[in-house]
């Protein structure tokens, strides 16, 4: 059986280079997973390959079976530059229930390492492939790269954090927050398994250290850090909030007591529950993950 398992192999990996759909049968866990890295490591396939599976864990089931041949550890598949897990959020955009921000971080991760182009597998779910996203020009905007040496104020790179919905706190503790003291800025970007220090002289960043946040010991030094939105709920492009809050609460025939609280809290940057059911005025449009 698995001799004529190993046989399947060059067939399947004949028609994945020739882009000729193909039906496989019985390839179940780590087969699969074998299978998987073998295509991935194929410079003759079409990378970056794409497998859909069922649900969020099943995807990430199928992740850790290709990182075991791919030689991915586990604890670093969310870092991996080779395969790009997308994870799902875990709750309904239209329930009453608010996602864990760890897990909408996570997902704007794989998102700006899919906007890179850097995987050759990307592993996701159906609920992850149709739940709609932030539009990719709009998710660019939020997206930049910093620099040792590079010329970047630190009252600036704060204040595109705030844009980008990362938290201000007195220390760093999660991803998708950030903390100040003096001519120093720790930001833990969910892109990356560990937060980042930031020393600054003048205008200037002077130097870049990944550090353990339970020891608050350095790792190592970096050249650059890149950082990315870690919530739907931020504004891009032109729309006016307030007008669309109004438009909404109008149609949906809600309070005006109950508008005029969202749009106060929207103004003043406070997080409430039930603002991830706004998601979509925050967007000229919300867009398929394919897009």
């Amino acid at each position: 059986m698995a001799h004529h398992a190993l046989e399947a192999l060059a067939p399947i990996l004949s028609a994945l280079r020739a882009n000729r759909r193909t039906r496989v049968l019985g390839a179940e866990g780590g087969y699969r997973g074998l299978l998987l890295a073998e295509a991935m490591a194929d410079p003759n396939t079409d990378a970056p390959l794409c497998y859909l599976a069922a649900d969020d864990a099943s995807a990430r089931q199928v992740a850790a079976d290709v990182g075991f041949f791919a030689g991915v550890p586990l604890s670093e598949l969310g870092q991996s530059e080779r395969i790009l897990l997308i994870p799902e959020i875990d709750v309904s955009p239209y329930g009453d229930v608010s996602p864990d921000p760890r897990t909408v971080g996570n997902r704007l991760a794989a998102l700006e390492r899919l906007r890179a182009g850097e995987a050759e597998l990307i592993i996701t779910s159906l609920r992850s492939v149709v739940r709609k996203t932030i539009p990719a020009p709009g998710f660019a905007s939020l997206c930049r790269e910093w620099r040792t040496e590079g010329e970047l104020g630190r009252d600036e790179a704060a204040q595109f954090l705030i844009a980008a919905g990362y938290g201000r706190v007195d220390v760093v503790g999660d991803p998708g927050s950030f903390a100040i003291r003096g001519g120093i800025m720790d930001v833990w970007v969910p892109l990356e398994r560990f937060p980042a220090r930031l020393e600054w002289w003048g205008d200037e960043i002077e130097r870049i250290r990944v550090f353990d946040p339970d020891t608050q010991r350095s790792l190592r030094e970096i050249k650059s850090l890149r950082v990315h939105p870690v919530r739907e709920t931020i504004a891009t492009g032109e729309k006016d909030l307030r007008l669309a809050v109004l438009e909404l609460g109008d149609r949906v025939e809600v309070p005006s007591s109950k508008t005029r609280q969202v749009i106060e809290n929207l103004r003043t940057g406070v997080d409430f529950f039930g603002i991830d059911a706004l998601t979509p005025i925050f967007h000229e449009q919300l867009v398929p993950l394919w897009e």
